[in-house]
């Protein structure tokens, strides 16, 4: 699920650059948070470390972007499973000081650690409601930083999930554009792997 939604944002955001003529020849990162918390640990506060993820933005076929983001994911999550809680604590601090230093310094622009942030959460798998209100959708809103103008937040509602876009208006116009991109994207992975695109309504 989570390979399935970096490659959805990476084919919107491809679709994007294309559109504004701003397509880089180097692929895009996102940094991606990912759980290290241990199978059938319920008591221990929130477990999350961060990876780099290649989203193949320079590659045009759907299936070969897709496998080239699996493998990039793939090798980001061995590296974190074969590092101790107090190992993986000191990398997570290691891995977000570019960003850090960046911020302080004014130079995020210059020096980008990573290109965007894509996050997926787990919301609710019931449908929930509110005085007797049905709950339709969960769109989170995130922050930009200096270097990076578009983050990307998903929330899982009962078998769903709610895709939240903050972005700089400056830095990335007309982005309203990505909701239509997202689906596109998603049609096409459908394609590449042989499923027949269903109604999305």
């Amino acid at each position: 699920m989570n390979d399935a939604v970096l490659a959805m944002c990476s084919g919107a955001l491809r679709r994007y650059l294309i559109s504004q003529n701003d397509l880089p020849d180097g692929s895009l990162k996102a940094m991606a948070p990912v759980s290290v918390r241990a199978e059938g640990d319920v008591d221990a506060a929130n477990a999350i470390s961060f990876l780099t993820a290649d989203l193949a933005t320079n590659i045009g076929d759907p299936k070969e972007r897709m496998h080239a983001i699996q493998r990039s994911v793939k090798a980001g999550k061995e590296q974190l499973n074969g590092m101790t809680n107090k190992e993986i604590e000191l990398y997570t601090v290691l891995a977000q000081s570019p960003l850090i230093l960046t911020t302080l310094t004014g130079t995020g622009s210059k020096f980008p650690a990573f290109s965007t942030v894509i996050s997926n959460v787990p919301g609710p798998r019931n449908q929930m409601y509110l005085h007797g209100s049905k709950l339709d959708g969960i769109y989170p809103a995130s922050i930009p930083f200096e270097g990076f103008a578009v983050n990307f937040t998903v929330v899982s509602n009962c078998g769903r999930l709610d895709f939240g876009i903050t972005a700089c208006r400056k830095a990335a116009p007309q982005l309203q554009r990505l909701i239509d991109y997202l689906e596109d994207a998603l049609v096409e992975l459908e394609e590449a792997a042989g499923i027949a695109p269903v109604s999305y309504t």
